[in-house]
């Protein structure tokens, strides 16, 4: 079998671009049924597939925050709990390549996967992390307070907030 007639790396970025939209997408979407619950879970796995062929680690971050975000959606609390662990070890690693905003959204996919596995409460395991107050459901948005900001200060995010980026 011979080479094939298209740059292998452009092909993945452009696969992931499409398939991290496409699961956003549905993420979004206010009316989902089984057939969309699926294609949002093979959207989400095929995005973070492609990116970790070719992209940073903080594509990593990006694709493993969305595959914690899609399983709570669907009420896979533990595997959302897995991917959302490893968002976060991510994040701690990305200090120099992530935004704020990006730390914020690993924060935020930890919150709705402990709402999505039944943990109602969770404290910040060091004072040089944020603390959670998670929302009542995995669907409702989660606040988050940093360190440093008076109470009331902290950032919503809801879910018509969340990444959605065609990575460059």
């Amino acid at each position: 079998m011979g080479e094939p007639a298209f740059d292998i790396k452009d092909a993945n970025r452009w696969f992931g671009v499409r398939f991290n939209n496409a699961a956003w997408d549905l993420v979004e979407s206010d009316c989902r049924g089984e057939d969309e619950n699926d294609r949002m879970l093979a959207a989400a796995y095929a995005a973070w597939c492609h990116w970790s062929a070719v992209g940073t680690p903080l594509n990593e971050q990006r694709a493993r925050h969305l595959l914690a975000t899609v399983h709570a959606e669907l009420g896979h609390g533990e595997l959302a709990l897995v991917h959302a662990a490893r968002c976060m070890a991510l994040s701690d690693l990305n200090v120099t390549t992530q935004s704020s905003f990006d730390r914020g959204c690993a924060f935020e996919c930890l919150a709705r996967a402990n709402a999505s596995a039944g943990r109602r409460k969770m404290h910040a395991p060091s004072s040089n992390r944020p603390a959670i107050a998670l929302a009542r459901s995995p669907k409702a948005s989660a606040v988050l307070f940093c360190n440093g900001y008076r109470p009331g200060a902290g950032m919503v995010l809801s879910r018509r907030h969340m990444i959605r980026r065609a990575y460059g």
